[in-house]
């Protein structure tokens, strides 16, 4: 089920109306510290280090309902999936590939940019919005753990991340930095 939130951010912080505009309109996916640990998910992975106390998040119902608004505050509204296979309509592949190489603090797109900015966190975060596509490129290229120098013994032996890190960093270096290239980087 999809739900709707208004955000509330200080409006005499710049971080905060910064963080306005880069989460308006935005959609996530499910999360398991709820719509909070999404937004403060996708704001680390946006380059926004401190990110606690920031915000506020109200259901958009609350704030329809007491639509007293002053006119000063940085708000932003977001939609929230708290189905953990929803899909995520809109989501760009190269766009979420920018934000995540914007924290290698260069403009220049590569494997090695791509292989240093890749960690752990935005592998998880990638995935969750991009899993359908990647499944698809997984199944149309006829993919098994192989060709990731992973076996059935690895993931029994709890070493799964390290599988889907290879999954997704080999699709987006395959099918999603080309595309940044051609388009002129991450900007």
């Amino acid at each position: 089920m999809m739900k709707h939130f208004i955000v509330w951010m200080d409006p005499n912080n710049n971080k905060g109306r910064q963080m306005a505009e880069k989460i308006n309109g935005l959609t996530l996916n499910s999360h398991p510290d709820g719509v909070s640990g999404a937004l403060r998910e996708y704001l680390k992975i946006a380059s926004f280090s401190d990110v606690d106390d920031k915000f506020t998040i109200e259901p958009a119902t609350l704030f329809t309902a007491s639509m007293n608004m002053n006119g000063n505050d940085a708000l932003a509204f977001l939609i929230y999936s708290d189905e953990p296979e929803s899909s995520i309509t809109g989501a760009s592949l190269e766009d979420d590939l920018k934000l995540i190489l914007k924290k290698s603090g260069t403009k220049k797109v590569s494997d090695d940019v791509l292989y240093k900015a890749l960690d752990g966190n935005a592998v998880n975060w990638f995935y969750s919005r991009h899993r359908q596509e990647i499944q698809n490129w997984l199944i149309e290229n006829m993919k098994l753990m192989d060709d990731f120098n992973h076996n059935l013994c690895d993931v029994l032996d709890g070493k799964w991340q390290s599988l889907l890190w290879e999954v997704v960093y080999q699709f987006l270096y395959k099918e999603v930095l080309p595309h940044l290239d051609v388009q002129g980087g991450t900007e």
